[in-house]
């Protein structure tokens, strides 16, 4: 594969494991199993010695902490491998049927593409110029926008190693680090968004692809204790409609003088 994959998988959740294995058995994919960091087991200690919080960020939960550093482990194989680049997944995607002629084949990257996102979390997001095209009615827009979600992207193998220097401490979650323009690291590099998307994690999607019974994330039941409650919580709806206005207009604005789209970001099979 010109793109190896590898999904990130905690050793306790093998029906995660198993539905990856049948997917890339059903696309003929050899993508490969990463064992995820169990940030459940991590002590205060530890977390402290890797985590340095930043403005603005709440301070990340153990399993927080141990996807950061699964997805950082994947990043040390992408740089130490023979590729040009690799991509990585969660556990809990799917796939499109063309999603291995896109993995086998780097041709259409754009020169000097290095993050290129290719999942979706099926909300709006604002691309702008240049468009490339992609093989099967797909194309590649920059990223002008936060587009949240780590389930899949694609890294070059230069970067890979920058990342990896870079983040011995950390101060976001890892999918602010890659596509949140606040808390992005290496801000300079530009991020590619392919649309529609070749993957989409269940928790994102209206389709129900995951085993019965397959394991739920830790990160969701983490982030609970850290969502505003009282005051602030009340204080955040009873403006959301004007801050979801001022953003829907920004966007449009910013994607007409740029000859941009602000469009949601679908997934196609």
């Amino acid at each position: 594969m010109k793109i190896p994959g590898y999904f990130i998988n905690l050793d306790r959740a093998t029906a995660r494991a198993e539905h990856m294995h049948a997917e890339a058995a059903r696309l003929d994919l050899p993508i490969l199993r990463e064992a995820a960091v169990d940030g459940t087991a991590l002590t205060d200690d530890q977390i402290a010695e890797l985590h340095s919080p930043v403005d603005g960020m709440h301070r990340l939960s153990g399993p927080e902490v141990g996807c950061f550093l699964s997805h950082r482990s994947v990043w040390k194989r992408i740089a130490d491998g023979p590729t040009d680049f690799g991509a990585v997944f969660e556990d809990d995607v799917t796939f499109a049927d063309d999603t291995r002629t896109l993995l086998n084949d780097d041709s259409w990257l754009p020169s000097g593409a290095h993050i290129i996102k290719i999942e979706t979390t099926a909300r709006k997001a604002l691309l702008l110029p240049p468009f490339e095209q992609v093989p099967h009615d797909r194309c590649l827009g920059q990223l002008a926008s936060m587009h949240m979600g780590g389930g899949g992207y694609i890294l070059s193998q230069e970067t890979a190693v920058q990342l990896v220097a870079a983040t011995q401490r950390f101060g976001a979650p890892v999918d602010y680090l890659l596509f949140s323009p606040e808390h992005m690291i290496f801000s300079q590099i530009p991020r590619w968004q392919l649309f529609p998307a070749i993957c989409v994690q269940q928790v994102r999607s209206k389709l129900s692809f995951l085993p019965d019974g397959a394991e739920a994330s830790g990160l969701d039941a983490a982030r609970v204790s850290l969502k505003l409650k009282g005051w602030p919580k009340f204080k955040r709806e009873i403006t959301r409609p004007f801050t979801l206005g001022a953003k829907e207009f920004s966007a449009r604005h910013a994607a007409c003088k740029s000859g941009g789209k602000w469009l949601s970001i679908e997934y196609r099979a």
